[in-house]
């Protein structure tokens, strides 16, 4: 009984498969890397918000009053007092060595101003060269001198005879009820590391595939392919796409299944959507870079557009400055990124967890790079094995 031949598309399938586990620079792009930079930058956040930010204190004003309101701002998870200074010119020397981010000055006279109805000022100097630092700061110091400041009027209103919940009422007349929807905690981890993350992957998936035909060709091996499929482009693509989408694929799983657990990130959404959409990114990001491999045979100057067309990627996707008030011309460059499209949808769904129809559009935008890199792929493959196709000649190793 003879044994009945593997079809074609499985061989060239069998065949990506023991390259990628030949190759020491797949090994490092598709095994090795993910996990430690999903742990080296993961990391970075675990903290998952600013707190104690150095602060400095100028109290000229000297009295329990000042002394109750110096324990405020150190009492604050925010902010923590790092030293006590004689003047204001003596504390800008500490920040300006970067051993303080802010100076508090109270100022002499502060409580007979308070207690005679007499507005008074606090000056708050702060390092806004961080806004993260700047944004904290101003937030806090508000917040607590805000109460401090409502603790004394109530006082004076029960000294004048009104009962506590009046004289409350009097002191805040107007309250803002605020509430912060979908991170209420302002857990800097919950959105920048599962963001971070997802850029790093397909950063990852795009630099492997543009190598997957350009390899051929600078190792002279195009030949040996075109044997194996008959030729037939449909073959070569699917033999060559099928053993990476699955092991990006299963860096997808592992990433919501297991990372987000290691780093403590909650999904609103199921885990289930989470990882389909990373599993489009990761088709987007592959067919597209499949396809500049199938159209420039050169891998050196492939790698440089893969990375030229990622490095941008996360600040126009509107994660580091809001993409609606960034210029029109940025807004349509944005557009014709797959992260941009990923992380509106990503917010949608695993964040927020919104229905179908507020992320539908940009998860067809995502299968439309997808289907593009497709189509160019199958394009450029069909062109490299008709029969007029000249095969180039490998690029020849230098030896150091």
């Amino acid at each position: 009984m003879t044994k009945k031949p593997r079809s074609a598309w499985v061989q060239i399938a069998i065949r990506e498969w023991n390259r990628i586990l030949e190759r020491k620079t797949y090994w490092l792009l598709m095994v090795i890397l993910p996990p430690v930079l999903t742990v080296f930058l993961g990391s970075i956040y675990l903290k998952g918000s600013v707190t104690d930010i150095p602060v400095g204190i100028v109290d000229l004003d000297q009295t329990p009053f000042s002394r109750m309101l110096i324990r405020a701002i150190d009492d604050s998870q925010a902010l923590s007092v790092e030293g006590y200074y004689l003047s204001v010119t003596e504390a800008r020397q500490a920040l300006l060595f970067g051993r303080l981010q802010t100076i508090v000055v109270i100022p002499d006279g502060l409580t007979s101003d308070a207690k005679s109805g007499r507005p008074g000022s606090v000056t708050v100097l702060k390092n806004a060269s961080n806004l993260l630092y700047s944004n904290s700061v101003t937030k806090e110091i508000s917040t607590i001198v805000r109460t401090v400041s409502a603790g004394i009027l109530v006082r004076r209103f029960e000294a004048k005879g009104q009962q506590p919940d009046q004289a409350l009422a009097s002191a805040d007349p107007i309250k803002v009820d605020t509430h912060a929807l979908y991170n209420p905690t302002y857990n800097y981890e919950q959105f920048l590391i599962p963001s971070l993350l997802s850029m790093v992957l397909l950063l990852g998936v795009m630099v492997v595939s543009v190598l997957v035909i350009a390899d051929e060709f600078r190792e002279g091996t195009w030949q040996e392919v075109l044997d194996l499929s008959g030729p037939d482009w449909l073959v070569i693509f699917s033999g060559k796409s099928l053993p990476h989408l699955f092991i990006h694929g299963l860096q997808a799983v592992v990433l919501v299944f297991f990372w987000f657990h290691v780093f403590g990130i909650h999904l609103s959404g199921s885990a289930a959507g989470a990882v389909f959409l990373l599993f489009l990114l990761i088709s987007a990001g592959f067919f597209l870079g499949m396809a500049v491999s199938c159209w420039i045979h050169d891998e050196f100057l492939s790698t440089e557009v893969a990375i030229f067309f990622n490095t941008p990627a996360f600040i126009f996707s509107g994660l580091t400055f809001p993409l609606w008030a960034m210029p029109g011309l940025h807004q349509g460059f944005a557009g014709i990124l797959p992260f941009t499209h990923f992380l509106r949808a990503w917010v949608k769904l695993a964040v927020m967890n919104t229905p179908a129809d507020s992320w539908l559009g940009d998860v067809l935008i995502l299968g439309g790079f997808s289907l593009l890199g497709i189509v160019l792929s199958l394009l450029f493959l069909y062109q490299s094995t008709r029969p007029g196709f000249v095969i180039e000649e490998a690029h020849p190793e230098v030896v150091v």
